[in-house]
C-alpha cells in the first residue's frame, strides 16, 4: 500500500515538469522554423579588402634606385641595378621587378635626376692630390683586346700616364706608376676599383712603402672613380676609328691623344682651361692678361682630333 502511494506521489510531481518541457520544445521548434536563431548572410559590400602581401618601400629606396639607374646609364639592366643597390644598402633589398616598375612609373623623375647629375659640378680637389688609376682594353685590327693603363689627376684632369701594358701584373703597373711619379711628383692618394691586381699584396705594399694612401671605390660603383672612367669614354671612340697593327702603333696613338687632351682640349669644369694650364696653376684671369707666346695647329690621329696648342 505504501509503495503505491509513493508511486502516485512521484507521478504527480514529475508530470507537470514533463508537460512544461514538451511545451518549451514545441515553441523552440516553431521559432526555429520561422527563422529565429539563423545567422544573417554576410554583406559582401562591407567585407574589408585583404591586406597587401608586401609593404610599400620607403621613398628613399625609390630615389636611390632612380639615382643608380641614372648613374649607371641606359645600357645597364634592372638586375644589375638591383644587385648594386643590395650591395650598397644591405640588409635592405630590392628585386628586379621592383626596379623595373619603379623606372617605368617614374620616367619624369629619372630624367630630372639624370639632368641634375650631368650638370652637377664636381667638388674642387687640389692639384696632384688624388690620382685615378684604372685599366681598359682596346682591340687591334685582329680583334685582340690589348690592356691600356690610364692615370688621371682629379684636380687638374691631367693624364699623367697612358700606356699600353703587356700584361696586368702588379709589377708591370707599379713600373708605369713609378714613371708617372718620377715625371709629375707623388700624389697623396690613388683611387682604384676592386680588381684583383689592385688588391694584391705587392701593389698594397708598394703604396705603403712610398706613403701613398690607397682609396678603393665601392663594389659595382665605377662612378666613384669617374674622372678616369670619363677619360676612357672620350678616347675609346677615337681609337676605334683607327687600325692598330702593333703594340708600338697603339702606344703612338695613345701618346698623341694624351698630348691632345692635356695641352689642346679645354675643359668645362676648369673654366675653359686645358689640364696642363690648370696643372701649372693658371687662372682665366692670367690667360686674359698674358698674351700667347706661340700657337700651333694640332691634328692628332690623322685629323680625328683637331685644335690649337697655345703656349703662354
Amino acid at each position: 500500500m505504501l509503495v503505491w502511494l509513493f508511486a502516485l506521489f512521484t507521478l504527480l510531481l514529475v508530470t507537470p515538469a514533463l508537460f512544461a518541457l514538451i511545451l518549451l520544445a514545441r515553441r523552440l521548434h516553431r521559432k526555429k522554423r520561422q527563422g529565429f536563431g539563423r545567422r544573417p548572410a554576410p554583406d559582401l559590400t562591407t567585407v574589408a579588402a585583404p591586406a597587401p602581401l608586401t609593404r610599400k618601400k620607403p621613398e628613399w629606396v625609390v630615389h636611390e634606385v632612380l639615382r643608380l639607374k641614372a648613374l649607371m646609364g641606359k645600357q645597364v639592366g634592372c638586375r644589375k641595378v638591383a644587385d648594386t643597390f643590395n650591395r650598397l644598402h644591405a640588409p635592405t633589398r630590392v628585386g628586379k621587378s621592383f626596379v623595373s616598375n619603379t623606372i617605368r612609373n617614374n620616367q619624369y623623375a629619372l630624367l630630372n635626376i639624370s639632368r641634375d647629375l650631368r650638370n652637377k659640378r664636381p667638388a674642387p680637389v687640389s692639384v696632384n692630390s688624388v690620382w685615378g688609376v684604372d685599366l681598359t682594353f682596346v682591340r687591334d685590327h685582329c680583334g685582340t683586346p690589348r690592356p691600356v693603363l690610364g692615370v688621371v689627376d682629379h684636380g687638374s684632369r691631367v693624364c699623367t700616364r697612358l700606356a699600353a701594358v703587356v700584361n696586368k701584373r702588379s709589377w708591370t703597373l707599379i713600373g708605369h706608376l713609378c714613371l708617372a711619379i718620377g715625371q709629375h711628383g707623388k700624389p697623396h692618394a690613388i683611387r682604384t676599383d676592386n680588381e684583383l691586381v689592385f688588391k694584391s699584396a705587392v701593389f698594397k705594399t708598394f703604396l705603403k712603402l712610398v706613403d701613398i694612401r690607397h682609396q678603393r671605390i665601392p663594389v659595382c660603383a665605377p662612378w666613384c672613380n669617374g674622372h678616369i672612367e670619363s677619360f676612357f669614354g672620350r678616347i675609346k671612340p677615337f681609337i676605334g676609328q683607327i687600325q692598330i697593327h702593333s703594340p708600338a702603333g697603339l702606344q703612338n696613338a695613345l701618346n698623341e691623344m694624351r698630348h691632345f687632351f692635356n695641352h689642346v682640349r679645354t675643359h668645362q669644369n676648369l673654366a675653359g682651361l686645358t689640364p696642363a694650364e690648370a696643372w701649372a696653376g693658371l687662372t682665366p684671369t692670367d690667360l686674359a692678361q698674358t698674351p700667347p707666346k706661340s700657337t700651333q695647329l694640332v691634328q692628332a690621329l690623322d685629323g680625328l682630333l683637331v685644335g690649337y696648342h697655345i703656349r703662354r
